[in-house]
């Protein structure tokens, strides 16, 4: 993953946040995030393109088109055994998350390794689209296809805007994962009154 210096810095203040309110902070490979990050893609294009893309297609603007045709770019459109194996696949992978949050019960994690995306920055064309998510949101969307818990919270400033972070824990446990977001808050203080102060 190609990362920003200044954003990679604001994650690593938030570890250093969570280790001054007692946390015991180890920095480890997590399993695999790019294949779950296909499994997304694939997965939820493909549910798209057979259920939904013409009412989709139908209601949406144009940049919301431009923005599902450059999602269908990136992914295979799985046939019935395709799709029958990538969510047996999903079962092995979240096994291992969850295993592996046996022994890390809360993953502090970059929402973009990148900076914040420009408005529109979805839509230029499809490699666009592709940098975008498999690079800097790849965490992100990796993510939401096991379906665990997530607390977001931003961690500071780079380049100006917000950087936030993900605090990820086990099935159930969204109470870990937002203690630990609480703490980062409280150290960082709360973005919003900050950017309405710069903004007035």
């Amino acid at each position: 993953m190609r990362t920003d210096a200044e954003v990679m810095a604001r994650i690593a203040e938030a570890a250093r946040h969570l280790a001054d309110a007692g946390y015991a902070v180890s920095e480890v490979e997590v399993p695999d995030v790019s294949a779950a990050w296909r499994l997304w893609c694939d997965l939820i294009s493909t549910e798209i393109a057979t259920l939904q893309l013409a009412q989709m297609l139908e209601l949406g603007s144009a940049d919301f088109a431009k923005a599902i045709g450059g999602l269908l770019a990136m992914a295979t459109i799985l046939d019935a055994e395709g799709y029958m194996k990538a969510v047996a696949q999903r079962t092995r992978l979240l096994r291992d998350w969850l295993a592996f949050l046996e022994d890390y019960p809360v993953i502090l994690a970059p929402m973009s390794v990148g900076p914040t995306p420009v408005v529109g920055g979805d839509v230029q064309d499809d490699e666009a689209m592709r940098r975008l998510f498999w690079n800097d949101l790849r965490f992100t969307s990796a993510i939401s296809v096991l379906g665990l818990p997530v607390a977001v919270v931003p961690a500071g400033l780079a380049h100006g805007h917000p950087v936030g972070v993900q605090l990820i824990a086990s099935r159930y446990r969204e109470d870990l994962a937002l203690e630990a977001a609480s703490a980062i808050e409280a150290r960082v203080g709360v973005m919003a009154e900050r950017l309405w102060a710069r903004s007035g």
